[in-house]
């Protein structure tokens, strides 16, 4: 039985339809499913109804599925694995996180990370916390770090948590609001808040519901760009709600943090998936920032 044969029909049945699993697995929808009717025959049984409009499992092929699932799980693990003891070679690692939680990470990775561990070459993205969750669960990165207070499937995902704090207001140190050490969120009816990219981040969804709890009505600015919401405060146009203090507002002399109440706790760390291969640069990096 082809290993081949069997990721064609786990696609079919994580689609039940033959053009999306064609495309997915970039072969023409004739070939896949000749090669569903070769499976059935070498087993002796039907796996699929299919017709013109629907696809569905027979009692049989979901019962098969299952055991498929497993195999091609066990098989990416062992294909992991085995790249991973290839040696002479620079090994790489893709990490990925979110430019705002995430931007303490890059002095890290950069400097200390980096030389300690040369032989490791590093692919950084800048994605969401839920991006990277998404990436995650279709095996397209090994490990990222974000918020953990989204919605994380414990019995998939493996998370380890390295900070904990809260949400904060990013200001003009002119507003009248800086004066406050610690702002009441129904200060901020009728004010401007600039936010970054509407449906994105956990920060945006959160606070939202934070002033939707406290009937607190504000109006919102939203931006494409992370570094117009910064342009917008600094030219006291706006507030913001962010949860990590930037390089760019730590080193701003017209900006500045305030904390609100009631307050908004997030968790931020790693996350990967449980059953997958965890390679040796990835436990590199986790055990690094572990002890630090």
């Amino acid at each position: 039985m082809e290993i081949r044969l069997l990721k064609y029909f786990a696609a079919v049945c994580e689609t039940l339809n033959f053009r999306k699993a064609a495309d997915v697995l970039h072969i023409s929808q004739p070939s896949l499913s000749a090669a569903i009717r070769k499976l059935e025959e070498e087993l002796d049984v039907r796996l699929l109804y299919r017709d013109n409009k629907t696809v569905m499992l027979t009692q049989e092929g979901a019962v098969f599925y299952k055991e498929v699932r497993e195999i091609l799980d066990k098989v990416a693990v062992t294909e992991d694995r085995m790249q991973d003891m290839k040696r002479d070679e620079q090994r790489q690692l893709k990490l990925a996180f979110p430019s705002t939680s995430g931007a303490w990470l890059w002095p890290e990775l950069l400097e200390d990370f980096k030389n300690a561990n040369p032989h490791i070459e590093l692919q950084v993205f800048d994605m969401s916390s839920y991006d990277i969750l998404r990436g995650i669960l279709n095996d397209e990165l090994e490990i990222g770090y974000g918020v953990l207070d989204i919605d994380i499937p414990e019995a998939i995902v493996e998370t380890r948590t390295l900070l904990e704090d809260e949400a904060k207001l990013l200001l003009h140190r002119d507003d009248s609001l800086a004066q406050e050490q610690v702002i009441d969120i129904q200060s901020l009816a009728g004010k401007r808040i600039a936010m970054y990219n509407a449906g994105s981040s956990f920060c945006e969804a959160a606070f939202l519901d934070l002033l939707k709890k406290n009937r607190v009505e504000a109006e919102l600015l939203y931006v494409r760009q992370q570094s117009s919401v910064f342009n917008l405060v600094a030219q006291g146009l706006a507030v913001a709600v962010t949860l990590d203090e930037t390089e760019l507002v730590r080193h701003n002399t017209v900006l500045c943090l305030r904390k609100f109440t009631p307050s908004l706790p997030y968790r931020c760390g790693f996350m990967w998936k449980k059953n997958r291969y965890l390679s040796e640069s990835a436990k590199k990096l986790l055990d690094y920032f572990t002890k630090k």
